[in-house]
């Protein structure tokens, strides 16, 4: 369950009603505990995207305005700038940039790659729904299932 979910029921329950009032009815609803553990995530994605943000801004500035320059002296400039953020190497854990290690780095890749194959196997998912949809020359599989 994320913040997002729940404030998403919400809004469907009640299209029109006073966003206030409902803010007031869903913290009367949730416990200390959940409330705590949404805000706690949400928190948590908000870090998620400050450091892709660092990580995508110091490599840029190294790699891209001064491609023949890259090396060790490059990376290490870039991973200066990661000074103090941290990446997750799933199941909770996370590490500092500065303080990682090769473990570390390839549980990071390791992580990311699991991350990668539940993605390509929903973007297969997704295709074989359109090759099923086109071939059969209807708009919808609800439209399958029925002749089926």
């Amino acid at each position: 369950m994320s913040l997002a979910s729940v404030i998403r029921k919400a809004a469907q329950g009640n299209p029109t009603g006073d966003p206030k009032k409902m803010a007031v009815a869903l913290i009367a609803k949730l416990s200390k505990p959940e409330l705590v553990q949404l805000l706690a995530d949400e928190i948590a994605g908000e870090q998620r995207l400050l450091t892709l943000s660092s990580e995508k801004s110091a490599f840029a500035r190294e790699f891209l305005s001064r491609p023949e320059t890259v090396g060790t002296e490059a990376v290490a400039k870039a991973f200066k700038e990661l000074a103090g953020t941290r990446f997750s190497l799933g199941a909770g854990l996370q590490v500092e940039w500065m303080e990682a290690t090769v473990e570390d780095h390839r549980a990071r890749i390791a992580y990311l790659a699991k991350l990668r194959n539940g993605i390509d196997e929903t973007i297969s998912r997704h295709q074989a729904a359109i090759d099923a949809i086109e071939e059969a020359g209807v708009s919808c599989l609800r439209e399958i299932a029925q002749a089926a």
